[in-house]
């Protein structure tokens, strides 16, 4: 359907035709980008700037850190947890096996693929009230994402 004769970048196109839209080959680099990846030091400006190719959810997003105490909280909700986990990790094998990260982007951008049961799953392991360090890193989160914005438009 045109994806082997897709105009993409230069770095994207040997991988592409060699590998196809999704394989294997992808996971690595992927989970890398959604999961771990921080930004880079840039000598130029002598700072931190962040990796277009993607960066950490928990840095970006640090409220994710939440999910594991889903369980601990589910209080009789444990089909709606595992259904959560379960959607995630379905709609998780398409995005570990694409192609690319969603150059070019702050943060992850194909999260958003999975961010529904992400926040009912979020919702919860927070319970009823958000706990002083969930507000935190929500607060942490907002600043990091101000900063992206900030990059995004001085770029």
């Amino acid at each position: 359907f045109g994806y082997l004769n897709e105009n993409v970048a230069d770095k994207l196109k040997e991988a592409l035709q060699t590998y196809g839209q999704f394989n294997l080959h992808y996971a690595a680099k992927n989970f890398w980008s959604m999961w771990l990846a921080g930004p880079k030091w840039e000598p130029k400006v002598n700072f931190w700037l962040p990796d277009g190719e993607g960066m950490s959810l928990f840095f970006t997003t640090p409220a994710l850190i939440y999910l594991g105490r889903t369980y601990r909280n589910a209080q009789g909700r444990t089909w709606l947890v595992l259904g959560g986990w379960v959607a995630f990790g379905l709609l998780l094998i398409p995005l570990l096996l694409y192609y690319n990260t969603g150059w070019f982007q702050f943060g992850y951008r194909f999260s958003l693929d999975f961010m529904v049961p992400v926040m009912v799953l979020l919702a919860i392991a927070t319970g009823e009230r958000l706990s002083w360090s969930m507000r935190a890193l929500i607060l942490v989160g907002i600043i990091v994402n101000l900063y992206g914005l900030v990059w995004w438009h001085m770029r």
